[in-house]
């Protein structure tokens, strides 16, 4: 997309976590251990909430991801660019 995207604070900082280390299949609880390390509240669905969230902000075709691909049973991956 070309066009700006406003992120909350949380996507922003999920989306940091998982670009930074694109190319990786990073597991779910790595994911939630680093991005909400003061937050033992927060579960798998939250996580999947927020990825649905920002592939509706940052994907051309959130059904069908470029950036943001799951891993199915594992986590997430952040596809490089």
């Amino acid at each position: 997309r070309s066009q700006a995207v406003h992120l909350t604070p949380t996507e922003y900082a999920l989306l940091l976590f998982m670009a930074e280390r694109a190319g990786r299949i990073l597991f779910t609880n790595t994911i939630l251990n680093e991005v909400w390390p003061d937050d033992p509240e927060v579960s798998p669905d939250s996580l999947k909430q927020h990825i649905h969230s920002l592939r509706n902000k940052i994907e051309d075709d959130p059904l069908h991801p470029r950036y943001i691909v799951t891993e199915y049973d594992i986590g997430y991956r952040f596809v490089k660019l």
